[in-house]
């Protein structure tokens, strides 16, 4: 297994579950990797770019033909933020969450498909992550009418189109 991190330290602890650790980041690395994976992992990462376009332009190339992206990216559409948002104007970045300081993009479910079907990628999964009891008892009675207000995460299994 093969990672990419771009905290030091981290990378490091990664060393005792990886093969190889490229430190770095991933949006400046030039790795040569063409065809090579069957599958990439990104959880939580999309959202960190400046340019996450690129990078799952990168990821394509990298997979081999029908080679598998898993992704997961925070849902800007959880309920608890747009109550902040609409009702008390708050937009406040905080230390960890949906609103991390160290995030530079937002992702509707319909908008995290739209990035990997414009670089082709067919979705063969998707998923609103709902947790907790009341949420999902909620969910469920609802048929899930209100799923991506009440999903935290958004989970995408994305395959490669085309040949190599």
């Amino acid at each position: 297994m093969i990672g990419i991190e771009i905290y030091q330290p981290a990378a490091q602890k990664a060393l005792e579950y990886y093969d190889r650790v490229f430190v770095g980041d991933i949006e400046t690395l030039n790795l040569t990797y063409q065809s090579y994976f069957d599958y990439v992992i990104c959880g939580d990462i999309l959202e960190h770019l400046i340019d996450p376009w690129l990078v799952v332009q990168k990821i394509h190339i990298w997979l081999k033909t029908q080679g598998l992206v898993i992704t997961s990216i925070p849902n800007i559409r959880y309920w608890q933020f747009l109550i902040d948002l609409i009702f008390k104007g708050k937009w406040e970045y905080q230390a960890e969450g949906l609103l991390d300081q160290t995030h530079l993009r937002f992702f509707t479910r319909k908008a995290a498909c739209q990035l990997f079907t414009e670089n082709s990628f067919q979705i063969m999964h998707q998923k609103m992550l709902v947790k907790g009891r009341k949420k999902t008892l909620f969910n469920k009675f609802t048929f899930q009418i209100f799923e991506e207000f009440v999903g935290e995460q958004i989970i995408i299994i994305a395959q490669k189109m085309g040949i190599d």
